[in-house]
Order: C-alpha cells, then sequence, then structure tokens
C-alpha cells in the first residue's frame, strides 16, 4: 500500500475497499458485522482471546482491558443517521516506565466509509503517544491531554485555528482533509467519584453543521451510559425552574432584548448561570457555567446565520469554567466585571470558544457578574458582544455605560455580586493582550485592571448627553476615572442648589473639558494607554485631546512606550498575580522621567529625523510560513505585495496583507497611504520589526 501523499486535491475523500483498508492499516483487526445503513467498529484481536464481540455485559468492570470492551459494545450500539466522514477513537491511560500516556493502538475504533484520508489520519495516531504525567509540557499534551486531565470536552470547528503548540498532530490532520475536532472524556459512573478512564477522539472532514456534530455526541452518550459509561457533562435546563430563577432569568431576558433590539452594535448576549449538575452533585462549590439564555440581533444574525449558528450551539455545548474567557474571569475572580476587545486573542486554554469566536468574528467583549434578590448569593453572569467602529456609538466605554444604563433600569431585583448596585463606582477589569518587543501579534498576557467609574447623571447641559438610540429611554452614563484628578462629570445632587453652585458646577466641568485648561500632569497620569481611551477618561472628544497634548509641546503620544529600566511605568492597576500594592488605581508617577521620555518621542519622530535609517524591516507571515527582509521607508505598497509574492511564491493581486495595531485588531494595508501609517505608527511604539499577515 502506497504511503501517505497529499496531492492538495480530494484524494483524502476517496474510498477504501475493505480489503484494501485491513491491508493498510497493516494489524490484526476484526471487524463487527453491520447493515449498509450502520458504521462497522473495529478492534484487534488480544494474544490468546477467539477474537469475537462478547456476547453480554459483564457484572463488574475493575481493569482498563474491561473498559475497551464497554467502549466497543457503545460503539456497536450507536446508530448513525448522518456524517459518513467521522471517525471514532478511543485513546486508553497506560503506564510505561513509570510514565503515563494516552494511546490509540489497538484500541477500538469506528467507520461508516473507508475515506482515505480518515484512514491515513487513523494510521499516524496509532503511532503517536500523548503524555499525561503531571509535569507534561503544554505542546505535549495537546487536545487529548488537556481533555484527560481536565475531564473537560474540547473542540474546534476547524483544527486551522489551532497552533502546532496547541495540536501537534495538526498539520498530519490538514493533510489528511481534517477540519472539525472533537475531544471527550470518558468517566467511569460506577466509582463514587467521577473518573476519566480516557478520551474518546473524533474527526471529520465536516466544517458545517455543528448541532449534528453535537447530536452525534448525544447519542454516543446515551449508548454508553448503558455500559455504565458518561462521556457529556450535560445540563439541559429545567423545564420546572425553582421560581425565584424564573423570576430572574425573566427580567434577564426582557433586558436582552432590549439591548440586542435597540442598542446599535451590541448584537449578541448571553445568560450563564452554575451548572445544575455540578451544583447539585454535593462535589463542593461549583465552577462552571452552562448558558441558561441568549438573544441576538435579527438582522445580524440573518447576515452570519452560519457562522453563528456554530458559535451558539458551542456555548450550549461546552461549560464554561470559573477564569476563562471573560465571563469565567467575572464568575470566579473577585472583580465582577471584565472587558476585552479582542476575545480572538484568547488561546483555547485561556477560553474554550476561542474558535467558535474566531469563526464568528466575534471580537470584543463584555461581562458582568450579577446577583438578584429572588434568589440570594446565586451568581447570573451577563455577557455582550459588540462590533467595533469608529464612531461614538461604536466606541465599547461609551457601550458599556449605556448598557449599565439599560440593566439598572431593566433589573430591579438585581445588583453587582461584589455588593455595588447601579449608578455606584464600578471596577472594570480590562483583558490586554501585550506585545513583544519585536513583534506585532500580541503573544504576551497582560491582565490590567482600569478603575473606570461608571456613574449614572444627569448632565446639566443637553449637548453633553448620548443616548444609545432612540428607542432606549435611558439615564445618560457617564464614565469616571477613579483617581484621575477629579470627577469627570459629577452626578446630579437631589435637593435645592443655588444657581450659583449650578454655575459654578458648570463651569467646572466646562473648564475641565476645555481642550487648553487640560494639565500637563493630567496627561502624564494617562501616559501608556490608546488615546481614545484616555480622551474618555478625561471626558473630552479625541480632537479636544489631540489640541491639548499638542498646546504642551507633545507631538507625539506615547500610547505604548516602552521602558527596560522601569517596565511598569505606565501600568494601571494590575490583576491576579500580577496586582500591586493599593487600590486607587491611578497610574504610578512618572514626573522624573517623562520630560526625557517627550523629548525622546520627540527626538525620535522621523519627521524630525531627516537622518534617520532609510530601510526598516519586514516580517511576513503566511500559513506556516514565515519571511523577513528590509524595505525602503520609500518604498509603496506595490514594492511590499511584490517582494511578498516573490518570497512567498504567490501572485500580485491575488491576496490580502494586514497588521495587528495597539489594540490587537487586524488593520488592512491597501495603499502607499495605509503602509506609511503602519510604518509610523508601529516604529512609534518602539518596534524594529514591522509584522504583517499575508492571507
Amino acid at each position: 500500500m502506497a504511503a501517505l501523499s497529499w496531492t492538495g486535491g480530494k484524494e483524502h475523500e476517496e474510498q477504501y475497499t475493505t480489503a484494501e483498508f485491513l491491508e493498510y492499516m497493516s494489524s490484526n483487526l476484526l471487524i463487527l458485522p453491520s447493515n449498509p445503513e450502520n458504521h462497522n467498529v473495529y478492534w484487534f484481536k488480544e494474544a490468546g482471546g477467539d477474537g469475537h464481540p462478547p456476547q453480554a455485559q459483564p457484572a463488574m468492570f475493575i481493569n482498563q482491558a474491561a473498559v475497551r470492551e464497554r467502549i466497543k459494545l457503545g460503539l456497536q450500539s450507536l446508530t448513525w443517521y448522518f456524517w459518513e466522514s467521522v471517525l471514532i477513537q478511543f485513546w486508553e491511560p497506560r503506564i510505561s516506565n513509570g510514565q503515563r500516556f494516552l494511546t490509540t493502538s489497538s484500541q477500538p475504533f469506528s467507520l461508516k466509509r473507508l475515506f482515505k484520508g480518515l484512514s491515513w489520519y487513523r494510521k499516524q495516531c496509532t503511532n503517536h503517544r500523548v503524555a499525561v504525567d503531571e509535569g507534561a509540557k503544554a505542546e505535549e499534551l495537546g487536545p487529548l491531554g488537556r481533555v484527560f486531565l481536565n475531564g473537560q470536552p474540547e473542540s474546534s470547528p476547524d483544527v486551522r485555528f489551532y497552533s502546532i503548540k496547541e495540536y501537534p498532530l495538526r498539520d498530519h490532520a490538514l493533510r489528511c482533509g481534517v477540519r472539525r475536532y472533537m475531544a471527550l472524556p470518558v468517566f467511569e459512573l460506577q466509582m463514587q467519584s467521577p473518573h476519566c478512564v480516557g478520551v474518546l477522539e473524533l474527526v471529520s472532514f465536516n466544517t458545517e453543521l455543528l448541532l449534528m456534530c453535537f447530536e452525534l455526541c448525544k447519542s454516543l452518550d446515551d449508548a454508553f451510559k448503558n455500559f455504565n459509561l458518561r462521556i457529556l457533562h450535560m445540563d439541559t435546563q429545567s423545564e420546572t425552574q425553582a421560581e425565584g430563577r424564573r423570576l430572574a432569568l425573566s427580567e434577564i431576558k426582557q433586558m436582552m432584548s432590549k439591548v440586542v433590539n435597540e442598542t446599535p452594535n451590541v448584537p449578541l448576549a448571553q445568560a450563564w448561570i452554575p451548572c445544575q449538575v455540578c451544583s447539585g452533585s454535593g462535589a463542593g462549590q461549583c465552577n462552571c457555567m452552562a448558558r441558561a439564555y441568549f438573544a441576538c440581533d435579527p438582522e445580524w444574525n440573518k447576515q452570519y446565520e452560519l457562522i453563528n449558528s456554530d458559535f451558539l450551539t458551542a456555548c450550549l455545548f461546552h461549560k464554561l469554567q470559573g477564569g476563562k474567557g471573560v465571563a469565567g474571569r467575572v464568575f470566579s475572580s473577585t472583580n465582577k466585571l471584565c472587558f476585552c476587545r479582542s476575545i480572538y486573542a484568547f488561546d483555547i486554554t485561556e477560553y474554550p470558544l476561542a474558535h467558535y469566536a474566531r469563526k464568528a468574528m466575534l471580537a470584543v467583549s463584555f461581562a458582568i457578574c450579577l446577583q438578584s434578590a429572588h434568589t440570594g448569593s446565586d451568581p447570573y453572569v451577563l455577557e455582550f458582544f459588540m462590533i467595533p467602529g469608529n464612531r461614538d456609538e461604536s466606541d465599547p466605554w461609551f457601550l458599556i455605560s449605556s448598557l449599565l444604563g439599560i440593566m439598572s433600569h431593566q433589573l430591579r431585583s438585581f445588583r453587582v455580586a461584589s455588593g455595588q448596585v447601579f449608578g455606584e463606582e464600578l471596577l472594570v477589569e480590562v483583558v490586554r493582550f501585550c506585545m513583544e518587543d519585536e513583534a506585532v501579534y500580541f503573544q504576551k498576557r497582560l491582565f490590567n485592571r482600569y478603575p473606570l467609574g461608571f456613574k449614572l447623571s444627569d448632565p446639566d447641559s443637553p449637548a453633553e448627553q448620548r443616548t444609545p438610540s432612540e428607542g432606549c429611554q435611558v439615564e445618560p452614563s457617564v464614565i469616571k476615572f477613579a483617581g484621575s484628578g477629579g470627577d469627570v462629570d459629577a452626578s446630579t445632587q437631589s435637593g435645592n442648589n443655588t444657581g450659583a453652585d449650578q454655575q459654578a458646577r458648570t463651569g467646572k466641568r466646562e473648564r475641565k473639558r476645555s481642550g487648553f485648561q487640560i494639565s500637563y500632569q493630567d496627561l502624564q497620569t494617562l501616559f501608556g494607554m490608546p488615546e481614545k481611551e484616555a480622551a474618555d477618561i478625561l471626558g473630552v472628544c479625541l480632537s479636544t485631546f489631540k489640541r491639548a497634548r499638542r498646546s504642551h509641546n507633545i507631538t507625539r503620544w506615547p500610547s505604548h512606550v516602552r521602558n527596560k529600566a522601569n517596565p511598569s511605568m505606565f501600568e494601571v492597576k494590575i490583576s491576579d498575580k500580577h496586582q500591586q500594592e493599593g487600590s486607587s488605581g491611578v497610574h504610578p508617577s512618572c514626573s522624573n522621567q517623562s520630560t526625557a521620555v517627550q523629548r525622546d518621542m520627540i527626538r525620535n519622530d522621523p519627521a524630525n529625523d531627516h537622518n534617520s535609517s532609510s530601510l526598516f524591516t519586514v516580517k511576513a507571515s503566511y500559513q506556516s510560513k514565515t519571511v523577513k527582509f528590509q524595505l525602503s521607508i520609500s518604498a509603496g505598497m506595490a514594492k511590499l505585495e511584490q517582494e511578498l509574492a516573490k518570497r512567498l511564491k504567490l501572485k500580485v493581486g491575488e491576496f490580502e496583507t494586514t497588521y495587528q495595531d495597539e489594540d490587537g485588531c487586524p488593520i488592512l494595508l491597501t495603499c502607499d497611504q495605509d503602509l506609511r501609517f503602519c510604518v509610523q505608527a508601529l516604529t512609534s511604539l518602539g518596534l524594529t520589526i514591522i509584522q504583517v499577515f499575508v492571507q
């Protein structure tokens, strides 16, 4: 039989005959006879055995060999109604020379059609071991090791979203035509506590119809339960919920429907509650959540229905662990509000739904953990997905303040799980993906807590008022920065105020919002964050903010200044293991260094330095290839595309080039002006290499 090869065509969809398949596998395979409408189960003849499948289930199973027999029986009893291009194989834990690993060699597996691609993948897997010792490295675990150790399923709509470190067999899977991937833990039900006895792996050519894949998993779980095995941690919400929870969820449903239908750029909202299976198991405090409700903007869902269905189905199937993703962080941490501009930058170990979020093109997420008077201390995590844009209405901080205003009106029985009520100053934890010194892609994670207070108030001047949408009648929410030198906007006080007091307060705010009255010290405390965020904190528009910094001779804003001697100079309150002392959340003082930084930035400005180098280095990534070359600053997009095409063996005009800005957002390069702006923006961050991505 010919060795595995890849021609780039549809060879992987061709089928072997049974004789060809048995010859290719080169092993003592036995086949369970089945009707043409069902699948085939394959296993291996044990030494000293007769090779026949057992006729009845043994009374007790106390070893791995008995588990293997039950896996075989479970696969045999499974009836397939759909999907011919699926391989199901069992990975068993073994110990050799004191080391524990998973192997699928000599383990039962199932195929309905003998596709060449799935056969190639099966053959490669029989020669692969997955280390699952406690000291195993991350790159050794892969999906199978993670599932075995964590006891949680893992899946991906497309294995191309994996890195090699996350999935060591990724490249081989792609050569075999594998796209959709799923790994499920197998639990022994007869033991007092759940014990993982192996992992079921499912791979398929099909990248669509995720719901069918999960239906297959449910069928597997039903079949295995007959043999005292379980593969799913299913938590279907009870039809007869407690009255308190029913009332609480009713408030949430009304609020979310209002948000997605009336608030611009918030197309999707979800509500998560503690998993009822964990809560009722008596195993201690529940650390995972199940989705209880979701609401979608109909127009958005209609436009992206296919990719959205994958994400929404995955959220129903997967439990969200504490600390995972934005919603998981507010569930398990002391801070109960969290925001991230780029959830697609999470890897699958940090956010199990990351691959589905990438496919659905979801980027900006905000989550808040609440408690209801109807259910006491039970947590409710509300998760909102936003569409980034350039208009005021799509600014995430404005959207968040609008959401909090809506919640304060709609969720009458709720308060923040930290004990605060809507209208008080709230801390929002911001998840930011920081850049490596050399590259533009974001790999190092730094979890910053920006102490942004969302204070509900009635602005004195109608000109200051911005509403989320015409149909949303809520109090305008004004963002306040704790410790930034005073409130950006003071809430209206109750009682009678004199005209002089009112005028003084209004005048103070107008002076604060006047661009040229913003002091250098005000700006200095905001060094290190993007201009738009700094402007929001000061309560002024971006153009006013730029006029203010120019009035203080700051020609270039230090949004991400590198400082080797004091790398935390521009850090704000850091969460978890990076948390700094103190709770004020203000930026550390940098008065002794800011002037020098300012002078260095002006001196290093390419516009002011006529003797700077005429070349810059480009690092380009395309699929698994990476090239590096130098380009003249005077070169345009045409020259860049020619160099990329020559080195990556592409045709000019048949690919796109992007880079990532300081917030991790992909920016498309289309013309010479875009390229000049890219070089200027990234070199101002102290980068010596410009990284671009070719698609």
